[in-house]
């Protein structure tokens, strides 16, 4: 039996005059109304691009990628790879409640990418992991941050995938503010 592939050029219809704009448009403004009225997954989104301004990094553009951020430093031949978690003390839902730090569960992924879509050994693929804590009601403000190197990260992790704020003071991750955070990061990874 021969079977023939046959290529139709399907002409593809462009969207209506305009069409592709205002809906770009009212896309930006929900993802910043979201943000703003502190939603988790949009504020968690956001948190990697705090991050990412703080650290003088850049965000990671393919969003399974195994790391959120990379950071160049002069010593170091490939940027550092930044993995983000955030954890939220409010949301819309329930504004009046006030929600411990923590930050799930996080196992190691069984498979895994890197920026450019090249696969990568099951497991934790970043240099270093940032806990990102909101308080408040102002997505402006209220932000601080808990770093650790991945090889202790791995180890906690093996034990108990589970990260709140008590198993984060445990590990010695340090509590430090926005206009630390780079020196955080490089220290974490610098040391011995």
């Amino acid at each position: 039996m021969l079977v023939v592939a046959v290529t139709v050029d399907i002409e593809k219809p462009a969207l209506p005059r305009g069409t592709f704009e205002r809906a770009m448009d009212a896309h930006l403004e929900v993802t910043e109304e979201r943000i703003r009225r502190m939603y988790v997954r949009p504020r968690a989104l956001f948190a990697e691009a705090i991050v990412a301004a703080l650290v003088d990094g850049t965000l990671v553009e393919f969003p399974a990628a195994a790391w959120d951020v990379e950071m160049r430093l002069p010593r170091r031949r490939r940027p550092m790879r930044i993995q983000v978690k955030c954890s939220g003390e409010r949301a819309p839902q329930s504004p009046e409640k006030i929600r411990p730090a923590d930050w799930g569960r996080l196992k190691a992924p069984k498979f895994a990418k890197d920026s450019q879509f090249q696969p990568l050994a099951a497991g934790f693929n970043f240099d270093v992991v940032v806990f990102a804590r909101h308080e408040g009601t102002d997505i402006s403000r209220g932000w601080h941050f808990y770093v650790l190197p991945q090889r202790a990260f791995k180890k906690a992790a093996a034990l108990d995938p589970s990260f709140d704020l008590r198993r984060l003071r445990r590990l010695k991750a340090v509590r430090c503010k926005p206009s630390e955070l780079k020196k955080r990061i490089d220290e974490a990874v610098s040391a011995p």
